[in-house]
């Protein structure tokens, strides 16, 4: 009898957590981090899309962080091939990486790759879509 009791006085704190019935349960998520809206934007992290992150962006970063150079080729109308080459004040190329863009992306996002060995100083990232250069950003290394 002081089983069932129990069991009993237990039902209730069963039922809250959704053992008991068949309802359905909803999630919500919230986007928290905003893209920059720009065709080329520079900065420490990216949306899960490839944008980069509004409180990441600028031109000033510290050496050791890696940095993402991101294209908007939401308007593309052909396949490209986007190289981006990061290279240093010397005019030395730091890191190279392309890729092939299919039609129909939104964005296009490169790494710098590690940045730890990278001596403090000015650096660009300058992009070329089908060998032609479109973009060249600046930026510092601290």
């Amino acid at each position: 009898m002081n089983r069932a009791l129990a069991g009993a006085a237990l039902l209730p704190l069963v039922m809250a957590c959704g053992a008991g019935g068949p309802e359905k349960q909803s999630v919500v998520t919230i986007e928290t981090s905003k893209p920059v809206h720009a065709t080329f934007a520079l900065g420490s992290s990216m949306t899960h899309e490839g944008a980069i992150e509004t409180e990441s962006a600028g031109d000033s970063f510290r050496c050791g962080v890696e940095l993402f150079l991101s294209v908007d080729v939401t308007s593309a109308s052909t396949d490209q091939t986007i190289e981006v080459q990061w290279i240093d004040s010397r005019g030395i190329i730091a890191h190279r990486e392309t890729r092939n863009v299919s039609e129909g992306g939104h964005y296009a996002a490169f790494s710098s790759g590690n940045t730890s060995s990278w001596s403090q100083g000015t650096y660009r990232a300058v992009v070329s879509i089908n060998a032609r250069k479109v973009n060249e950003r600046s930026f510092a290394m601290l």
